[in-house]
């Protein structure tokens, strides 16, 4: 009996580790959060104004991302663009970021980029500018 429940035990704790890895934390809905994308933005210098200006004016808050097992989908809330569930892969897991491999539709190939964990939201760097544009948890992976 003893022995049954020291397995039940170790069942248990290896699929809570399992259940909070870090390339599980990265599963489930994730909206653009304007506010914290903007204020990363402008703690920027070297941004042209037009650049800036263009960016400012209604472009985050409107991209949601949602990551399951081994497919990503980005669609923006207006309609005006969804990749289709497309595949990934973690190559790399930590408490504080998770590379992945990412398919690029336009590219045809894969394209790698890190995520990174802040809190409830995650974050990534801006590809030209490289601040910060954050996503943050709307629902987790059912």
């Amino acid at each position: 009996m003893r022995a049954l429940r020291l397995s039940t035990l170790w069942v248990a704790g290896m699929l809570w580790a399992c259940a909070s890895s870090p390339e599980r934390a990265l599963l489930g809905v994730w909206k653009s959060d304007a506010p914290r994308t903007l204020e990363s933005m402008r703690a920027l210098d070297g941004i042209p104004a037009d650049r800036r200006a263009a960016l400012e004016r209604d472009y985050y808050g409107h991209l949601t991302v949602e990551y399951r097992a081994d497919v990503v989908r980005g669609r923006m809330d207006d309609g005006r663009y969804d990749s289709g569930y497309q595949p990934y892969k973690v190559v790399e897991a930590t408490p504080e970021y998770v590379v992945t491999d990412e398919w690029n539709e336009i590219l045809h190939e894969f394209r790698r980029s890190t995520t990174y964990f802040d809190g409830e939201c995650i974050y990534g760097w801006a590809a030209e500018y490289r601040y910060r544009e954050y996503f943050c948890r709307v629902a987790p992976l059912k």
